[in-house]
């Protein structure tokens, strides 16, 4: 799946890896954020 530009995920599928590798979708974006910085 993809992340938009506005930090909504598009794809539930997305939304699901990011639960089983133990974040929050907040926490997983900001690390991208953050890591793009």
């Amino acid at each position: 799946g993809m992340i938009l530009k506005n930090g909504r995920i598009a794809a539930t599928e997305s939304v699901e890896e990011i639960h089983r590798q133990g974040k929050t979708i907040e926490e997983f974006y900001r690390e991208k954020v953050e890591k793009e910085a």
